[in-house]
């Protein structure tokens, strides 16, 4: 399987939506400053080979339950698709000792640095080589 990692960058945002956009409390609360803008955008390879790692499987994932999303017929089965999926994808990424909040600060990170988005490609093709 060949994985383009732009590919990969637009899943692990994905996946960030659906698991910030999983549950919205009553009253929003707001969020510290540094959960808003990362502090740094600069990542270890660790980091990195990290978050590539888990967001291949999330692409797995993701890839695996689109066709039931699809077969579902009513509103209820759709949601309870996303829902195994969701939580397959946050222990994936939990299961490579990432956090899913790490994992969605360098997922929206790489949609406006270049850098780490260069680093994530050079680890995408690392990991396919592999």
């Amino acid at each position: 399987m060949t994985i383009r990692p732009t590919f990969l960058i637009s899943t692990a945002f994905a996946v960030w939506s659906l698991v910030s956009n999983a549950a919205v409390p009553a009253e929003p609360a707001q969020p510290p400053e540094e959960a808003r803008q990362p502090a740094e955008a600069s990542y270890s390879d660790s980091e990195i080979r990290t978050f590539v790692v888990a967001a291949i499987q999330v692409q797995r994932i993701n890839d695996a339950y689109l066709p039931r999303l699809k077969e579902a017929k009513t509103p209820e089965d759709q949601e309870e698709v996303r829902n195994a999926a969701m939580t397959e994808m946050v222990n994936a990424v939990q299961n490579n000792g990432m956090s899913v909040a790490k994992y969605n600060e360098i997922s929206k990170v790489v949609q406006t640095n270049p850098e780490v988005a260069a680093k994530v490609r050079e680890h995408v093709m690392k990991e396919q080589a592999n």
